[in-house]
């Protein structure tokens, strides 16, 4: 029995693949992903004609881009996919604004402002690309008297 030509791309798809090569062009990617950056970019730009002609055609008929279900007012989600869609938003902000927050290396300092100690803890945050201040770091200014 011959294979289509569908089943002999989905063959040879699924053994580069399994071999660490590139799905689409057999090439070895260089970056860890699957697909090598050429067909990752041209993928991305794919999908993304995809999504805005897909929002353009439901925003002409008046659905919900992600459901198809009709939505209300000046809204391109319905209320269902609207509700979803700003959890997910909160959570991913959440996610974001406190894993910066539970690093072990970025905890807070009682060192108090102006002193030697404050100032090492700030410059070694600064070295490691954190946030300088935190919102648990001490706020009491130490005089320095010498």
């Amino acid at each position: 029995m011959r294979l289509t030509k569908y089943e002999k791309n989905t063959r040879w798809r699924k053994k580069n693949k399994a071999f660490g090569l590139c799905p689409r062009c057999g090439k070895k990617p260089e970056t860890g992903g699957v697909h090598c950056i050429f067909c990752r970019e041209k993928k991305r730009k794919l999908d993304r004609a995809y999504w805005s002609r897909r929002k353009r055609n439901a925003k002409d008929k008046g659905v919900c881009w992600k459901c198809g279900n009709l939505y209300i007012g000046n809204m391109s989600l319905c209320e269902i996919c609207n509700t979803e869609w700003n959890r997910y938003q909160v959570a991913r902000y959440v996610e974001r604004a406190v894993g910066v927050y539970m690093e072990e290396e970025f905890l807070a300092t009682l060192a108090h402002i102006g002193s030697k100690e404050k100032v090492d803890v700030m410059a070694k945050r600064y070295d490691d690309g954190q946030p300088l201040f935190h919102p648990e770091d001490s706020r009491v200014w130490e005089k320095l008297v010498k």
